[in-house]
């Protein structure tokens, strides 16, 4: 046990933090830590939620998935966490700019054409279904918080 989130959001071998303490600076601060670490975060803090959402949202967009190593053509994508793709935190402009796929939608989804190791995966590179909802909701976050002129494909 430790009173230190600092350390614990920074320790490599954890990679989910929860934030159930009912305290928006708490709950925020933990959020911006575990964007600035890559971790993911679990919010149970609907004082946070009710105080920043859409910011908090916003910080947490801005992130892209990149490849791991060389990834061919049809390769099914396993997610963050898996043996594929990593996220990586980047303005969300940029992100936006090239067309940058979402960290949430990198699962389970084939590409189109090789990426190289390093490189950023975009909307582009992979086959998704644009009817379903997770899309659906992640183009129209795009559109409604993204700069005028975005690339959303």
């Amino acid at each position: 046990m430790t009173d230190d989130a600092a350390a614990v959001i920074d320790a490599p071998e954890i990679d989910i933090v929860v934030d159930a303490t009912a305290s928006p600076v708490a709950g925020i601060d933990h959020v911006l830590a575990c964007c600035r670490s890559g971790k993911h975060i679990v919010m149970v803090n609907v004082e946070a939620d009710a105080l920043a959402a859409p910011l908090l949202a916003r910080r947490a967009a801005e992130a892209g998935i990149v490849a791991k190593r060389d990834l061919r053509q049809d390769k099914v994508l396993d997610g963050e966490g898996g043996y594929t793709v990593y996220g990586k935190l980047m303005p969300a402009a940029d992100s936006l700019a090239f067309g940058g796929l979402p960290p949430g939608l990198a699962h389970r989804v084939a590409l189109r054409r090789p990426v190289a190791s390093g490189e950023p995966v975009r909307w582009s590179d992979v086959v998704h279904d644009e009817t379903g909802a997770a899309v659906r909701f992640s183009r129209q976050m795009e559109t409604e918080f993204g700069p005028p002129g975005t690339v959303t494909s």
